[in-house]
């Protein structure tokens, strides 16, 4: 709309303008010229049109065409075409197919110029469909080096730099001179092809050179000598090399991967005088150019020394232990060798020609890949791998950090082959197989964000609800995701008081919460000893029978985040913190056991043997719980029973799982996971 009316408007003022002009014609002594309407307007440009409706005896010197996006249009603020020759035709014209951009409303008119005067005829416009690249010609030099300057001749680039783009190989080329028609840009450093195109945009429209510009790269033949001591002198013969020593690079690569830089000495277009770095600490060392962002490597690669391995002290043993390996040619000064088990550095106890001695590597800072780990031996950069593993005899052994996102005391519920992990503070949801501990990511939990939920397994099925959302918002909205169709689904709510930090499990066909606390601001409330049974079938809730209901024998009258873990259908849980009134949580040493199939049955078990601090973390392992508190782990087998660890991170709020052979203890504040296995040595 805004461009009919554009040309209405237009056309009305040239009738006015067409009436006065025969009047006008005869007095004015200067020569005329009529911007005729733009034609053939392609997506590859325009054909600007002129009459030079009156001459009047001048010679004109220069004409052609001014066009812009602003309609008041002249040759010094305007891109311009312009022929420098006496005209004697009446009318001129110039096919526009490059610096008109597409979509575009631009006016234009015409010029002639005489030695006293410059006319301009009417101001015209359309709506550009676009436009070719500019009109190239040549560039020169055709090869060269980084930041050399090459000179890039078109029919026109247009008046304005800030339209104009130049690319090498994609690579944005900086304008270093700007005229008309010509160029001259810098080679950019992040040139790294030999043949590379080079292409000029105007206005979004682009042009490319048939002919590519070489960068040019240097060839490598041979070294002088390929045994040498550090800093000897010698030469690398080649072709192509720049005479220019800052622009040139030799470099030393050890095999894993150190670089060492050296010192050049001398240049030619031949040869490359240069040493070895004093600084190199590896027996072999490959030799490379590096100009140009080329990195063209000697086809020899030169050699300093070698270790030889004979045996390790031991085959077996745990971490933090001393180890020794024997062998030849090692390095008397420690930090000249470097000795990797499974990838990780041991500290270097001692050194000689034949023996080093290493402590190895602490579980608490490095995961190791399995228990079977290889001893890799550095001697100045040369690695000797061991003949044979070093099996890792820890009973607890940290493996790979899980993926998990929120790893404070996230829900744990539990499957059959499978444990899924998260909903505290968040929507993400995860599983992890108890056998290859692979974990996934799964659909995320739609209701609100919460802490301190509570949940349980039910014949494909994964039951959750209970917690707060803050601050202090207590819910009991209740969810089902089927593990079949990584879908969740709301259920009933719960129908027991609004709690928090309660216990899940499920015993047969039915689901279980029991414990728990319901809080407020600044207020601890007497916790819950109450137990409430779900029937899936049915979608319902029904109270049972509790330890809160042993009364005296029970001891407590509640408990928050207990632990709890099902081993034969017969529930164990306890140890949780008992809130009492606002005077804050106590950490109980109670559990009990419940049994389903006998009525209901609640028995206390014999109390915990130590004062303890921190959440419990339940697993089951041939048929006896294990219990992590206080950074430590007991079992009870009709008694408790401490079992030694051997790691540092606490995982107080984390998660405890089991498959048949093995416990594992994960999270609580960091990624970390650890593995039991009570087969190990003593």
């Amino acid at each position: 709309m805004k461009y009919l009316i554009k040309i209405t408007l237009f056309t009305l003022l040239s009738i006015l303008l067409m009436n006065c002009y025969e009047e006008e014609v005869s007095s004015r002594n200067y020569p005329r010229v009529k911007t005729l309407p733009v034609a053939n307007i392609t997506s590859s440009g325009a054909t600007f049109k002129a009459e030079i409706i009156y001459r009047g005896g001048f010679d004109i010197l220069n004409y052609g065409f001014v066009w812009s996006e602003n309609e008041n249009l002249t040759v010094e603020n305007s891109n311009r075409v312009i022929y420098s020759e006496n005209i004697t035709s009446e009318h001129f014209s110039k096919v526009m197919n490059s610096s008109l951009e597409k979509d575009v409303f631009y006016f234009v008119r015409a010029f002639v110029e005489t030695k006293d005067f410059i006319v301009y005829g009417e101001v015209v416009d359309f709506l550009s469909l676009g436009s070719n690249g500019p009109e190239l010609i040549a560039f020169s030099p055709e090869s060269g080096d980084l930041g050399d300057t090459i000179s890039i001749e078109a029919q026109s680039f247009g008046r304005f730099e800030n339209n104009i783009e130049v690319k090498i190989d994609n690579h944005k080329a900086k304008i270093l001179d700007f005229q008309e028609t010509e160029l001259l840009v810098e080679v950019p450093q992040g040139l790294s092809t030999e043949f590379s195109n080079i292409s000029v945009s105007s206005y979004g429209n682009v042009s490319t050179f048939e002919k590519q510009f070489k960068l040019t790269k240097p060839v490598v033949n041979n070294l002088s000598t390929t045994h040498l001591s550090f800093n000897e002198v010698f030469h690398i013969e080649g072709q192509h090399f720049t005479t220019k020593p800052n622009k040139v690079v030799a470099k030393f690569l050890a095999a894993n991967g150190d670089v060492f830089i050296s010192e050049i000495i001398a240049i030619t277009e031949h040869q490359i005088t240069t040493k070895v770095p004093d600084n190199v600490n590896a027996k072999e060392v490959e030799v490379v150019v590096v100009m140009n962002n080329f990195e063209v490597a000697a086809p020899e690669m030169i050699n300093i020394k070698d270790p030889v391995f004979h045996s390790l002290s031991k085959e077996s043993g745990k971490t933090l232990g001393r180890l020794t390996i024997k062998g030849e040619n090692f390095s008397p000064i420690s930090t000249n060798n470097h000795i990797e088990i499974d990838g990780y550095t041991a500290e270097i106890v001692k050194a000689s020609n034949n023996e080093i001695i290493v402590i190895i590597p602490d579980p608490n800072l490095n995961h190791y890949s399995n228990r079977n780990v290889e001893v890799a031996i550095h001697v100045l950069d040369t690695e000797t791998q061991s003949k044979g593993q070093f099996y890792i005899t820890d009973k607890w052994f940290r493996l790979e950090d899980a993926p998990v996102k929120n790893t404070y005391r996230p829900v744990l519920i539990k499957t059959e082959g499978k444990v899924y992990v998260g909903l505290n503070s968040t929507s993400e949801f995860w599983s992890v197989n108890t056998t290859t501990l692979e974990w996934e990511r799964l659909a995320d939990f739609p209701g609100e964000d919460r802490d301190d939920g509570a949940g349980f397994y039910l014949d494909g099925e994964i039951y959750f609800g209970t917690g707060v959302v803050r601050p202090s918002n207590n819910v009991s909205d209740f969810w089902k995701y089927t593990i079949a169709t990584n879908s969740w689904t709301q259920l009933n709510d719960f129908i027991g008081p609004e709690r928090t930090k309660a216990v899940g499990f499920s015993i047969g066909s039915k689901g279980y919460i029991s414990s728990g606390h319901q809080s407020s601001p600044g207020i601890y409330h007497h916790p819950y000893g109450d137990c409430w049974e779900y029937n899936p079938s049915t979608d319902t809730w029904i109270e049972i029978p509790s330890y809160g209901d042993l009364g005296e024998l029970s001891g407590i009258d509640g408990y928050a985040h207990a632990g709890a873990v099902v081993i034969n259908d017969v529930a164990y849980l306890g140890m949780g913190w008992n809130y009492h009134g606002c005077c804050g949580p106590d950490p109980e040493r109670d559990s009990f056991l419940f049994q389903p199939h006998q009525g209901n049955k609640w028995t206390k078990l014999p109390q915990f043997p130590e004062s303890r601090e921190s959440r419990p973390l339940v697993f089951e392992l041939n048929g006896q719980p294990y219990f992590y508190i206080n950074e430590n782990f007991y079992k009870y087998q009709g008694y408790w029973q401490y079992v030694e660890t051997n790691f540092s991170t606490k995982l107080r709020n984390g998660i405890a799982f089991s498959n048949q052979q093995k416990g594992y203890v994960a999270l609580g504040g960091g990624n970390a996971i650890w593995e039991f296995d009570p087969s190990q040595p003593d």
